[in-house]
């Protein structure tokens, strides 16, 4: 009896089990099914060099209605293919929402959704490597549906670097260091045409190198189906398409990019310039047609070289909005040599203080004849980057430790102010009683 009982119970549960395991089954065939129709239409423009008719096939499965797995496959694609028309800004935009739409925070640290796993890489990508076994929930893993040459490494930093490279401007110093150090985000602008044409901005443009360079990449063929070749095809076609947008370049000769490990100097940022391997330099920097600069972008140079430009003396720096960032600056008055961990801001201990030195007519500062010190020789610079988790702070605590130079004199100071004071009333007292 008690057999009977048991198998009556389990027989519902196997049921049960067969017809979610089968609805998973039939849930995963058809998305499957739809992304193969998508990769089909889409890989015949793709390996065609048909770009745009691509992308159109892409938007219209790009929208919230649409199942999140397709949708996360459509923006993977577009990705791709704003990549290898050479919007490589574009692209790494698309991977910063894919990440959104990917990862939510748990406890401060940030996990893959039930859509995506895993980074969207070959080392980690196919049903092999995957930790999600397929049809046992409906969390499946998107890599079940890519096909491997549907990935992103070419927009991780490593692959980029090793076709394109930062190329930096900066402004060539007549003092002893190799450049002005531009503490603030800020624009050339021309005196002189102001007069003439009402235009005072100085432009830059670009100049890429002459076709003769792509000419072997051009005609190179590809065998499509060799996940090696794909590669090549993607990033020799971005190379190419990138230098095709460099050449209708011209720009504000602005400097708004931080320098390479430098936290307060400003540059001229050329981004993602392919890398050619020449003897020559063959990229032509002009600024306001007057001025030529050649340089190359060999694939042997460091990631982030410099190109030094002189001053026109018609030019001037004006501020530039800066909309990401507060600067502060603080008289050094009471950090003579700024040591340890003697300042902090925002909480924070600041080692590393960047000092500018101080200009009366630059600064103006009125009301320092009240300090002791008198006005200071030199300015302490300090950024505070505006992001989400500090937008809606309301104030900043700016504190000075007890290890700054100047703390010991300070103390005592107070120290002797405190016991003249002490003194003075103790001896109205003693004048008044004896009054």
């Amino acid at each position: 009896m008690m057999k009977v009982v048991i198998i009556k119970i389990l027989f519902p549960c196997i049921l049960m089990l067969n017809i979610v395991i089968g609805q998973n089954k039939s849930e995963y065939h058809i998305i499957e099914k739809e992304i193969a129709e998508i990769r089909e239409e889409f890989n015949s423009y793709y390996y065609n060099e048909k770009f745009n008719e691509g992308l159109k096939v892409l938007q219209q499965y790009d929208n919230e209605s649409v199942d999140d797995t397709i949708r996360i496959y459509v923006k993977i694609l577009k990705a791709k293919i704003y990549y290898i028309r050479g919007d490589i800004e574009d692209a790494l935009s698309i991977v910063d929402t894919i990440k959104q739409l990917t990862l939510s925070p748990d406890q401060g640290i940030k996990f893959y959704s039930r859509v995506v796993r895993h980074p969207l890489l070959p080392d980690v990508m196919g049903k092999m490597n995957c930790d999600v076994h397929l049809h046992k929930s409906n969390n499946f893993c998107l890599c079940h549906y890519l096909d491997e040459r549907e990935n992103l490494e070419m927009l991780t930093d490593e692959s980029l670097s090793q076709y394109f490279m930062d190329v930096y401007v900066v402004i060539k110093d007549n003092s002893n260091n190799d450049y002005k150090e531009m503490i603030s985000k800020s624009q050339a602008e021309n005196n002189k045409k102001v007069k003439e044409d009402g235009k005072k901005n100085v432009f830059y443009e670009l100049e890429p190198p002459p076709d003769e360079v792509f000419k072997s990449l051009k005609n190179k063929r590809y065998d499509f189906k060799s996940f090696n070749e794909v590669s090549d095809y993607e990033n020799d076609r971005a190379k190419i398409n990138r230098i095709k947008k460099l050449g209708t370049i011209k720009e504000k000769l602005s400097f708004t990019e931080l320098l390479p490990e430098k936290e307060s100097h400003f540059a001229l940022k050329l981004k993602y310039l392919p890398r050619i391997q020449a003897k020559k330099a063959i990229y032509k920097l002009l600024i306001d047609k007057k001025y030529k600069y050649t340089f190359k972008t060999d694939t042997r140079m460091r990631q982030h070289p410099y190109i030094y430009i002189y001053w026109d003396d018609d030019w001037k720096l004006a501020e530039y909005k800066d909309d990401e960032r507060i600067i502060f600056y603080f008289p050094d008055t009471y950090i003579k040599k700024p040591t340890g961990k003697a300042f902090k801001f925002d909480s924070d201990y600041v080692e590393d203080l960047y000092i500018q030195e101080y200009d009366d007519e630059t600064w103006g500062l009125e009301d320092y004849d009240r300090y002791s010190y008198g006005p200071p020789n030199n300015l302490i610079l300090q950024h505070l980057l505006i992001n989400e988790d500090n937008l809606n702070q309301k104030s900043i605590e700016i504190e000075l430790t007890n290890e700054y130079d100047q703390y010991d004199d300070e103390a005592g100071r107070r120290k002797f102010s405190r016991k003249f004071l002490y003194g003075c009333i103790f001896t109205s007292i003693i004048v008044m009683s004896s009054l």
